[in-house]
């Protein structure tokens, strides 16, 4: 489930407890994203999370685990699965999968497997790592000016 703009998402996780072996569910709740390097408010953006958690899901009673990451979503929004440019034919990537991975994690295992073996796949050039998106051009000139600006922010902190 979306949570809003911000990229947010639930989920339930089956666990098992330790030596008891008794399974309860693990719910887990993401979303505040932002720009890689252009927020210092993690502190804020779990109290966000939280409150909503505690919100709509009364029944959750503790927090065991926060972690933040870093997510790149390419302009039109397609993992880049397949040989890597810049390096030896016999190196594969699978890089920039959007959501938990599911979709695109396998498949990354069939295209992957299929470059291996030298079979054709309908899918090699949609995931391209080097593919040129021309309908992109204005929003990456305005992700690389934000970059820049960013970068100036940083330099003049000191």
């Amino acid at each position: 489930m979306r949570l809003g703009d911000r990229g947010g998402y639930v989920r339930v996780q089956q666990a098992t407890s330790g030596n008891s072996g008794s399974a309860h569910d693990i719910l887990i709740v993401g979303g505040e994203d932002h720009k890689s390097g252009q927020a210092d408010d993690a502190e804020a953006r779990y109290a966000k999370l939280e409150a909503w958690t505690a919100s709509d899901f009364p029944m959750a009673d503790e927090i065991r685990y926060r972690w933040s990451g870093q997510v790149m979503v390419p302009v039109d929004r397609l993992a880049f699965i397949g040989r890597n440019p810049l390096d030896h034919d016999n190196v594969y990537v699978a890089t920039a999968i959007p959501g938990p991975g599911l979709t695109h994690g396998t498949i990354a295992g069939m295209l992957i497997t299929d470059l291996i073996l030298g079979r054709e796949n309908p899918w090699t050039n949609l995931y391209r790592p080097s593919r040129v998106n021309v309908g992109a051009t204005e929003n990456y000139v305005h992700e690389a000016a934000n970059m820049v600006g960013a970068i100036c922010r940083l330099a003049d902190r000191g």
